[in-house]
C-alpha cells in the first residue's frame, strides 16, 4: 500500500517497480491490487463542489488507482482479467457535458499502458475492441501504436471519424439556443427567488447573492447546464484569512462560491416552477437556518469533522455534496476559537491538529498550524 501511494503523479521509475515487484511475491499484495480495480471498476461518479467538474475519483485516490492500475501488468489474466482494465479504461476516459475533461484521464492511460505489457490475446482482443469504443484522439493513437501496423491502421480512420464528429459538435456550440435558455433560467430564478433572498438579507450581485454577518459572510450561488440549476452555498470567515497569513484573502464583496470555507453544492434542479417553488421554500426552511448555524463553533464541530448538520437532500443522496474546506479543521477550529478571545480552545484545538497532521504528514498544515500557534503566543493571558 505505502508503495503503490508512493508512486503520485510520477512516471514509471525502474526503482519503483522493483519495489512492487518485490512486493507482489505475497499472495496477500496481488489480491489487494485485484481487489482495489474491481472497486475502482464499480465506484458512482462525484461532482467537485468547487469547480463543478464531474470525477470518477476524489484526489488523492486517482493516483493510487493509477499505481494499481499500472501494477496489473506484473497480474495474470485470472487475477485482473483484461475486460476489467478495459472498464477502467472507458470509464476514466468518458465526459460528462458540459465539462469536456475526462473522469480519469491517468488512470484510463494506465489501464491501457498495462494491457500493452501484459500483451497476452485477451489484453490485445481488448484493445482492439477499445479502439473501436473510445472517442479520445491521444487514445485511440496509443493504442493504434501498440497494436502494430494494422492496428495503426484502424486508429488513423477512427481518428479521421472523431475528428469529423468534433467539428459538428463545435458548429453545434455556436447555435444561440443555448443562451437564450440561460436567459430563460435567470428570468425564472428572479421570478421564484429574487423576493425569497432579499427577505433572507441578501444583496445581488448576477446570480450569487451575499449575506454579511459580520463575522462571517454568506453566500448562494446558482449554476446551471441548461434547464438544470445547481445551488451552492456556504460561508466564508474573515478570520480564517488574516493579512499576512497562510491562506488568501478574498474581497467579501466579491466572493464566490469556490472562495469558501464551508460550501454545500445541490444538483438536480430544473428550472420548472414546481421545482423553484419548492427551492424558495428549502432556502426559507433548510438553507437559511444551516448557514445560521454555521456562526456556532459547537455546530461547525459536527460539520466538519463528521459532516453532521447539512440540509437533507431534497433530490435523493447522491445529488447533495458538502465540500469540508478549510483543511485540516481542527486549526480552523483553533483559530475560529481564538477570534472568539476563547484561547483555551484554541490551544487544545492546535493540540488535536498537530496530532492530525503528524498522521497525514502534510507541508501545507504544518504551515498553517506554525502560523497560527505564533498568533495564540501573542494572545493575551486572561486575568487570574
Amino acid at each position: 500500500m505505502r508503495t503503490l501511494a508512493d508512486l503520485g503523479h510520477k512516471s514509471l521509475s525502474q526503482t519503483w517497480q522493483k519495489r512492487v515487484q518485490a512486493a507482489l511475491v505475497l499472495d496477500g499484495a496481488r489480491e489487494l491490487v485485484a481487489t482495489w480495480l474491481r472497486i475502482a471498476a464499480e465506484v458512482e461518479e462525484v461532482t467537485d463542489p468547487l469547480d463543478g467538474q464531474v470525477r470518477l475519483f476524489v484526489a488523492p485516490n486517482d493516483d493510487v488507482v493509477r499505481a494499481a492500475a499500472l501494477t496489473a501488468r506484473w497480474l495474470t489474466e485470472e487475477e485482473v482479467p483484461a475486460a476489467l482494465l478495459g472498464v477502467l479504461v472507458r470509464r476514466g476516459a468518458a465526459t460528462r457535458p458540459p465539462g469536456t475533461e475526462s473522469l480519469a484521464l491517468r488512470v484510463a492511460s494506465a489501464s491501457i499502458d498495462s494491457l500493452v505489457a501484459r500483451g497476452g490475446d485477451a489484453d490485445r482482443a481488448e484493445l482492439a475492441r477499445l479502439l473501436e469504443d473510445l472517442t479520445r484522439r491521444d487514445l485511440v493513437k496509443k493504442i493504434g501504436a501498440a497494436l502494430g501496423a494494422e492496428g495503426a491502421a484502424v486508429a488513423r480512420d477512427r481518428d479521421a471519424l472523431i475528428a469529423k464528429e468534433k467539428a459538428r459538435m463545435v458548429r453545434a456550440k455556436s447555435d444561440p439556443v443555448p443562451r437564450l435558455l440561460r436567459a430563460d433560467v435567470d428570468r425564472e430564478l428572479r421570478e421564484h427567488l429574487d423576493e425569497t433572498l432579499r427577505g433572507l438579507g441578501f444583496r445581488k450581485d448576477g446570480r450569487t447573492w451575499r449575506r454579511d454577518r459580520g463575522d462571517r459572510v454568506d453566500v448562494v450561488n446558482f449554476g446551471s447546464s441548461g434547464p438544470w440549476i445547481a445551488v451552492r452555498y456556504g460561508v466564508y470567515w474573515p478570520a480564517l484569512h488574516p493579512e499576512g497569513g497562510p491562506r488568501h484573502v478574498y474581497d467579501t464583496a466579491r466572493l464566490k462560491a469556490h472562495d469558501l470555507d464551508t460550501l454545500v453544492v445541490e444538483q438536480s434542479w430544473e428550472a420548472e416552477e414546481d421545482d423553484l417553488v419548492e427551492l424558495a421554500v428549502r432556502m426559507r426552511r433548510m438553507i437559511s437556518p444551516f448557514l445560521d448555524a454555521c456562526g456556532s463553533r459547537r455546530f461547525l464541530v459536527g460539520l466538519w469533522t463528521a459532516g453532521t448538520g447539512v440540509p437533507l437532500s431534497a433530490r435523493g443522496s447522491g445529488d447533495l455534496f458538502l465540500n469540508r474546506k478549510p483543511f485540516p479543521h481542527e486549526v480552523a477550529l483553533g483559530a475560529l476559537a481564538l477570534a472568539d478571545d476563547d484561547p483555551a480552545a484554541a490551544r487544545w484545538w492546535f493540540a488535536e491538529a498537530a496530532r492530525s497532521i503528524g498522521e497525514r504528514s502534510s507541508r501545507v498544515g504544518v504551515e498553517e498550524l506554525a502560523y497560527w500557534n505564533a498568533r495564540l503566543q501573542e494572545h493575551p493571558l486572561p486575568p487570574a
